[in-house]
């Protein structure tokens, strides 16, 4: 799916960058192997109707959608039943975010009843039965990511799921020169954000002696000065299709959104190794791309990304590969996208890639 696109960033070219654009490298993270089989394989619902995980979206689930569902077969035995399921489903949770947002605006929707079923709706649902990514994908992309890192900022912070799940001894070949993480830095401007995830974060072992520090911010607006150029590392993880279309001041909010991180950067990653750039990764959502590729995406995808940017969640409707390369570029020296492959959802016995 090429709505789908990781911006993983390219290792050692922090001293490149310091002179021409920003102090930070990015570095490319190959998932593309990993990801070539995907577009043949369709999610059952039972996997999300069985997970334990999902009890608490499961249980405000209307009784007539949570029997249909019971029910609903597998994709490869029926397909257009599959797809009406999705539908319904969707229009379920759509109306359920709308429902709890004051003002049409993504951080409205950030609800302690939406915290609550934020992962199951995001992560286990939406992600791979609409859009078509996995949760492990991006698991591995913070796992490789923040190997050498030791001081992180986490922009628009969701749940702090894959903060949560960090791997604390990673395996990839990446991670050679792991550091432990000793800083964390949270910013989002929803102060319930901030607060689940913080709570989220200090439950687990691996953050006991790790500072955890709450920052109220716009990354549209300058970061504050005492966050700038101090960390190994920033993740903006489904922030992009979040921005809204406009902002006051602001001609390009991806590019704004982009600089704003960048300046947070340090200038190298760390004293030890200064032949490694710091990092700047993340996923987002490509609006037109979906829009002009509907019959790959299938209507659930397509009525779920139309009511986010209806309601103000997303403000992605028009962004596209090139946008998203073009700020990238604009900013960083050097850049990586990858993108998933595109897949037919319209029929799961379908060869193409």
């Amino acid at each position: 799916l090429t709505e789908v696109i990781l911006l993983p960033p390219v290792r050692s070219l922090s001293r490149v960058l310091i002179l021409m654009f920003s102090p930070c490298a990015i570095r490319a993270l190959s998932q593309r192997a990993a990801r070539r089989s995907a577009p043949n394989q369709f999610p059952s619902i039972s996997t999300f109707f069985n997970d334990p995980r999902n009890e608490k979206a499961l249980k405000i689930m209307p009784s007539d959608l949570f029997s249909r569902l019971q029910s609903n077969p597998s994709p490869e035995a029926d397909f257009e039943s599959y797809q009406e399921a999705l539908e319904a489903t969707s229009r379920w949770l759509n109306e359920f975010v709308a429902s709890q947002m004051k003002t049409a605006t993504s951080e409205a929707a950030y609800t302690t009843e939406l915290l609550d079923i934020y992962d199951a709706m995001v992560w286990r649902y939406n992600s791979p039965f609409l859009w078509r990514i996995q949760q492990e994908q991006v698991q591995e992309m913070y796992n490789a990511c923040l190997a050498t890192s030791q001081a992180h900022c986490e922009i628009a912070v969701g749940t702090g799921l894959f903060l949560s799940h960090l791997q604390e001894e990673p395996t990839t070949t990446l991670s050679k020169n792991h550091r432990p993480l000793t800083h964390l830095t949270l910013m989002d401007l929803q102060p319930t954000a901030l607060e689940a995830c913080q709570k989220r974060l200090l439950e687990s072992e691996s953050y006991k002696n790790i500072p955890i520090k709450l920052q109220l911010a716009n990354i549209l607006e300058e970061p504050p000065p005492h966050l700038r150029q101090s960390f190994d590392s920033v993740a903006a993880n489904f922030l992009v299709h979040c921005l809204p279309p406009e902002y006051p001041g602001n001609d390009n909010v991806i590019h704004t959104t982009f600089r704003h991180c960048a300046s947070l950067l340090r200038p190298t990653a760390s004293t030890i190794n200064k032949d490694e750039g710091a990092e700047f990764f993340g996923s987002t959502i490509l609006g037109q791309e979906l829009l002009d590729d509907q019959e790959n995406a299938g209507p659930a995808a397509i009525a779920t990304l139309l009511d986010y940017n209806r309601d103000g969640v997303f403000g992605n409707e028009q962004h596209s590969f090139e946008d998203v390369r073009d700020a990238l570029h604009s900013v960083f020296h050097h850049g990586a996208l990858a993108t998933a492959p595109r897949g037919k959802p319209h029929h799961p016995e379908s060869n193409s890639s």
